[in-house]
This record gives C-alpha cells, structure tokens and sequence, in this order.
C-alpha cells in the first residue's frame, strides 16, 4: 500500500484555509499538516471481474456529502488515503466503460450499504484505520435523503486535460507558491499530469518533468524538436517543495488511471534535476507494481542522484525546511532507499550530466552527485556537455543528441 500521493493530499486543503503569505508561519503550518496527517486504508473486491476499480472519497459534512476525490484501486485491491481530522464516507465502483468515472447504472457500493445508509468515519489525528472491505456485486440506487456534491480537487479534474503553457499554472509566481506553499498551490493551480495535444493511440506518450521550483516551460527547446507524428507530449507539472514520496505515488496512480482510460502499451520519462530523483522513486513502484504499460526508456538530465550537501545544511539549519528539502539532502532516508534496488535490467537508461568549468558540476548539482557509479553501470548511454544547470536544456548539442536517442524509438 501506498503511504502518501498527490490527489489524496488535496483532501487537507479542502478542511483548512491556509494563509496565502510567503511568511514562516504559513509554511510551516503547512509543512506540519503534512506531517501530521493521519491514515486511512482498506480493501475493494467485485463480482465483477477483469474491469478497472475506483474508490471515491466523501467529506461529510452538514447532511452533504462532497465528492473530493476518486482513484484507481491497486492490483492488489487495497486503498490508503492520508488525511486530517475530518468526517468522511467512501464507495467504490466498477468502471465498466472504462471512462475513469462513476456513471449511473454501474456496479457500485459504498461503507455502510448493509445498514442503507453511509457509514461515517470521524478521523483523528495522527490515527490510523482501517475501514474494512467494500464489496461490489452490481448496481445499486443512491442512498435516499443525501445530498452529493462534486467537490473535486484542482489536480484531479486535471490529469489528462490538455493545456497550453499560457495556463497561471505555468507562471513563475505559481513555481514560487509550489516550493513554499505546495498545499496552496494544489488549491489554486493543481497541476498534475496533463496532455499538450490530445491524446492519440498511434503515438507514443512522452512524459517530461521538471525539478525543484521548476516548470516545464523550461523544456521547451525539447518539445519543439519532437516528432509529433510518432510521439505526443505529456508533461507532469507539480509543487516542488512536497515529498518526492508524495509525487512518485501520484505519477504511479495518475498513469495507471490513464492506462486504464487509454490503453497505452508504453511510454517514455525525460526528467532534469530534481525530477530525476523523484522519477527514480517511481521506477522501484514501477517495477513493484508491474503495471499494463512498459516503459521504452527514462533519461535524467542533471539529477542529483546522490542528493545534495547543500539541501542537507538547509535541512540543519534554515528556520524553512520545505518537505522535498528533506528528500533531496545527500544521505537521506530517501535517497537511501531510492538506490537501495538494483536498476531493472530489461529498462534503458540514459544519464546526462553537464559542467561548467571551474565549478564542482553545473553550478548546482556537482558531478559527483550527477554521476552515481550504480547507474553509470546500468546506463546504456551516458552523455556530458559544458553548460549550466538548466541551461543544459536549451544546449543545441544536447537537444539533437535527445532528437537522435528519440528517434531510434519510433
């Protein structure tokens, strides 16, 4: 089970108003609602069989239930939400038009069908429960005398909605918010997964993400150089300072729901600096979970694979320690465990780095970080060029070696 994703995280955003100025007071408020959040886990089962599960999610509150989230359920059938005190309700459904959403007339329970009435779950904090097993066998009518409203967050309605680089999301302020305020950033902009052309099925998926205080603007150069007759951009634009645990868990469920929505084979990552680490975590899911796609290739570009000295004297020492700080800072228990499974054998890997001359790498990153020994034996193509942390992105030398690596995937 999984301890912590992106979508779930939102239903804290959905009980408190958080103050929207950049003072240590509302970071560390919350940071500390992050961490103080609370588990709540069970098991989906169906009648109905060889069909993708969903669990939705109820904030109870005034005789109205507000539908705050639904995701796909696991192979191993078992859900878990991490959230702050509240009253909530959960169902569960069969998606058998396999459009990722509850239509009427579906196989569908909720907790507490025995009774007629939903069971509500009154959470405590820092508590975990377990909520039990919420059975499918066919269709069922609404309970009566219950209000439902779709409350749904930002970054839910998001996954998959094609979007163009003029969206606020993409702003720099918006970047800004993302590494202090995560929380405020998910109730304002969302982000996600999200599409720049709609999504075609003879053309393979490429999955671009940025690193800390990032956008994927910044990638530009590389998606003007696509080849949009054989390759469709997906890019995963989030809020920097979350856990990277947190957002591997969303890219895991965000492309499972896709999978199931679309039916794509395969796909392919491209992720600069900090993005590379959280990719990395979502690799030891991928292989864990064995998902119906297969990933062509995954390339990092000036990742700090080995974390970063510089994040952990923050982590020490700065009265803000933003939670991907934690991750990113070199020896963390992140860190360990992302290099604590071998590289899948059967996955090509590309590893680029970059230096600038008299620096300790990129001017960010340095190289002894970039060039983790493990990966440069498992990389079947490593590739260094003089430039700037993320001025790499734009180095015409490196987009047509990307151009060239892309192309042998067609």
């Amino acid at each position: 089970m999984k301890t912590f994703d992106l979508q779930r995280i939102v239903l804290i955003t959905c009980v408190y108003a958080l103050c929207s100025s950049c003072s240590l007071y509302s970071i560390n408020s919350q940071v500390s609602k992050i961490d103080n959040a609370s588990v709540v886990h069970g098991k989906v089962s169906s009648a109905i069989k060889d069909v993708p599960l969903y669990v939705a999610i109820f904030k109870y509150s005034g005789q109205v239930f507000q539908l705050t989230d639904h995701s796909l359920v696991e192979k191993n059938n078992l859900f878990e939400y991490n959230v702050l005190p509240q009253d909530l309700a959960f169902s569960a459904f069969a998606d058998v038009n396999r459009d990722g959403k509850y239509q009427e007339g579906e196989p569908a329970t909720y907790l507490g069908i025995e009774n007629k009435t939903p069971r509500i779950i009154s959470i405590k904090p820092n508590e975990t429960i377990d909520v039990g097993e919420l059975r499918i066998e066919g269709p069922i009518k609404k309970p009566e005398n219950i209000t439902v409203v779709d409350k749904q967050s930002r970054i839910s309605k998001n996954l998959g909605r094609v979007v163009s680089f003029d969206e606020p999301m993409f702003a720099p302020e918006a970047q800004s918010v993302g590494l202090w305020r995560p929380l405020d950033y998910l109730n304002e902009y969302g982000g996600g997964i999200v599409f720049l052309q709609s999504y075609d099925a003879a053309k393979t998926p490429v999955l671009f993400v940025h690193g800390i205080a990032g956008s994927a603007t910044s990638f530009t150069p590389e998606l003007n150089s696509l080849d949009t007759e054989h390759f469709q951009p997906w890019i995963f634009q989030y809020p920097s300072g979350l856990n990277l645990g947190i957002l591997s868990n969303y890219v895991d469920d965000a492309l499972l729901q896709l999978q199931a929505k679309y039916g794509f084979k395969d796909i392919i990552i491209v992720a600069h600096s900090m993005g590379g680490l959280l990719t990395h975590a979502f690799i030891k899911q991928y292989v864990e979970s064995a998902p119906p796609y297969k990933l062509r290739f995954v390339m990092t570009i000036n990742s700090p694979l080995y974390g970063m000295d510089s994040a952990a004297t923050g982590v020490r020492h700065s009265p803000i320690v933003v939670p991907s700080w934690r991750d990113v800072a070199s020896g963390s228990d992140f860190v360990k465990t992302v290099h604590s499974k071998p590289w899948p054998e059967d996955l090509p890997y590309f590893l680029v780095f970059s230096y600038l001359p008299g620096e300790e790498g990129d001017g960010v990153v340095p190289l002894k970080s970039q060039l983790s020994l493990q990966l440069q034996d498992k990389a079947v193509g490593i590739m260094g060029f003089e430039a700037g942390h993320t001025d790499i992105l734009a180095n015409p030398d490196f987009v047509k070696r990307f151009q060239a690596i892309l192309n042998n995937y067609r």
